[in-house]
């Protein structure tokens, strides 16, 4: 009986917490988290449905993303996260647009994997910080409607189940990179302070978007319209995605899998085994393979063993990559900072602090290997 009156109590407590936080209104919201359900409502409510028409890119809009994706190509967080609270469809609009030109632009699909990565760092990173600052009830709703996973309050903290958060986690193409280790656990939950839920938001969110990404770039595939504003945001995105990020020359080595960085052995490894992994690790995988000097269908057979391999796709997609159709430009790998950004870096740090490529580590074990040591790292460093 008594720990009923206790339990009763405690749900009143809750009821009256929440009742106290001060409540934000659904356009603030849309404008924070404009990927959330507080943006698909405003959408609705504002133009009626989810197709961004062109006469909404404004001069606002433009501006906006050549700022967001300036400030995607770096890691460190924003202080004081900005956000157009003013004008929310600016910032709704700006995601939608985002979204769009990823998905439908020429670049090759594991490119625009690794863009995404980028955008999405920031966007989780803007998330964690705005969440940290919102009531419990909203971040719980956050949780529940946008995230599928219920929060139950528990005074301060909020709990999580275990089995529902390994259950959503299993079904991300990129997965959290929280691994259970790091999570406070507790009798087959996990127990979160607020700054950790919403900590925890940011890592699922960057899932999931990763996720929607892919699934947008499957629908354009097959697509036989693209949005007619798309040529327009590509030609004006190309001022801040930079050519030297895109490509660069081969350094023509000896193809040793011994000598591979971490990520890629993974990677590889993952092929091996038939495992699906994701668009962007495909990416980095093909363009290594390029600039160290291998062959394009000793490439495509690394993807003969992958679990949802398509013959025709997969050299279509390497030939791109290697600069053979399409646009003729031969893709570099990604650097090390953008595996991290994209949660596909597989150790802590880095495998040389003053290399921070995988071809850069690939040449440096190289010249390890040749006894070069002393100069071996400062050499490669200062070709970066």
């Amino acid at each position: 009986m008594r720990n009923r009156c206790n339990a009763r109590s405690s749900e009143s407590a809750v009821r009256i917490l929440e009742s106290k936080e001060t409540s934000v209104d659904s356009a603030t919201l849309a404008a924070r988290y404009p990927f959330s359900h507080w943006g698909s409502s405003f959408i609705l409510s504002s133009w009626g449905g989810e197709e961004l028409r062109e006469e909404l890119l404004n001069e606002s809009v433009y501006a906006k993303l050549g700022k967001i994706f300036s400030r995607a190509q770096r890691s460190a967080p924003e202080t004081i996260p900005e956000v157009d609270y003013l004008y929310p469809e600016n910032e709704v609009s700006a995601y939608i647009a985002i979204m769009s030109f990823l998905a439908y632009s020429d670049y090759p699909e594991n490119y625009k994997m690794r863009l995404g990565g980028h955008y999405f760092g920031w966007i989780t990173r803007r998330t964690v910080t705005l969440l940290e600052s919102e009531s419990q009830g909203t971040i719980r709703e956050y949780y529940q409607t946008d995230l599928g996973l219920p929060l139950v309050a528990q005074g301060d903290i909020v709990s999580l189940s275990l089995k529902d958060y390994l259950a959503k986690a299993s079904k991300f193409v990129s997965p959290p990179k929280r691994t259970l280790a790091t999570l406070p656990l507790r009798r087959g939950e996990i127990i979160l302070s607020k700054h950790q839920a919403a900590d925890l938001a940011g890592d699922l969110t960057f899932a999931y978007l990763a996720g929607l990404l892919e699934r947008k770039i499957q629908v354009a595939r097959g697509a036989t319209n693209k949005p007619a504003w798309i040529s327009s945001v590509q030609t004006y995105m190309k001022e801040f995605i930079p050519e030297s990020t895109m490509f660069d020359e081969t350094v023509n080595r000896p193809n040793d899998p011994t000598k591979y960085p971490p990520c890629i052995s993974l990677f590889v490894e993952q092929l091996a085994k038939r495992e699906s992994i994701p668009h962007f690790a495909r990416f980095a995988v093909a363009s290594f393979m390029r600039q160290i000097g291998v062959e394009k269908d000793y490439v495509v057979k690394l993807f003969t063993t992958a679990s949802d391999f398509r013959a025709e796709m997969t050299k279509y997609q390497v030939s791109h990559i290697y600069g053979e159709i399409g646009s003729h430009t031969s893709y570099t790998a990604p650097s090390c900072d953008s595996l991290k950004i994209s949660r596909l870096c597989p150790i802590d740090g880095y495998c040389n602090p003053r290399l921070k490529h995988p071809v850069s580590v690939y040449l440096w074990k190289w010249r390890l290997a040749k006894g070069e040591s002393r100069r071996a790292t400062k050499a490669i460093s200062n070709t970066e």
